[in-house]
């Protein structure tokens, strides 16, 4: 059944190939879904439906704002509705805590478990194996244009082609690979905490990370901005992932 929270526009590319511009609102921000392959439309809509529903499934699990999600229920001190999977992302944060020397840190604000840092690279995880069920489908997802999940390549291309415009211009061609942006550019409010001192980073500039999984770019840029030069070639070292950083020069 069609969701009225999602909206998709079709295109033919050739007699077989079909590319759908998928659109919604969740988790405090917009994702934007490019698909294309040699698919029916109305496959390339129940796609993008069946995405969204992902999408609300791990908000209604990992949203601290929402008072009866899991992850509020547990700040709160109620475990009954700790499930497995909760549980796996949040060993997954320790994980990257104890990598990144505290840089990363869900428990470094006002709640003990604020998966804020982690919920889009995640959700953009869960979506990865339901299109690579489709030998044919080519994908490129945006949770807020600061996280990026790509799948397969653009038409016409060997890969995916991403810029980022904000703070300079930067291009990326992404092969099964996710882009991750963190920091503050002029005009924005520090949000950023070093977890290290409990302080706002006080400093404009964006590290940019590509990794073959988007959970740990969420984890590292993060990181990687709050860290100090030093600090950051020691974490590089300990993670278990391919990574590129790309860092603004004004950092």
């Amino acid at each position: 059944m069609k969701s009225a929270n999602v909206n998709c526009l079709f295109r033919k590319i050739s007699d077989t190939e079909t590319v759908c511009y998928g659109r919604f609102a969740a988790m405090h921000t917009r994702f934007d879904i490019m698909l294309w392959g040699a698919l029916l439309q109305t496959v390339l809509g129940g796609i993008v439906e069946n995405l969204f529903s992902v999408v609300k499934d791990v908000e209604k699990m990992a949203n601290r704002f929402d008072p009866a999600s899991d992850v509020s229920l547990l700040n709160q001190g109620d475990d009954r509705r700790v499930s497995t999977e909760l549980l796996q992302l949040l060993a997954i944060c320790e994980e990257g805590r104890l990598l990144t020397s505290g840089y990363f840190n869900i428990g470094a604000g006002d709640v003990k478990y604020d998966l804020s840092g982690v919920a889009k690279g995640y959700v953009l995880e869960q979506i990865r194996p339901l299109v690579c069920a489709y030998d044919s489908l080519n994908v490129l997802a945006s949770a807020g244009n600061s996280s990026v999940l790509a799948v397969g390549h653009a038409p016409g291309r060997d890969c995916w082609p991403v810029s980022l415009t904000v703070g300079g211009h930067h291009a990326f061609e992404l092969r099964n690979e996710c882009l991750t942006t963190s920091g503050v550019t002029r005009g924005m409010n520090p949000h950023i905490i070093n977890p290290l001192t409990g302080s706002l980073v006080e400093r404009y500039g964006l590290v940019s990370v590509v990794t073959d999984n988007a959970v740990w770019g969420e984890i590292l840029s993060t990181a990687l901005f709050a860290s100090s030069t030093t600090d950051r070639e020691a974490i590089l070292q300990r993670i278990p992932h391919r990574v590129a950083v790309f860092a603004d020069s004004y950092i």
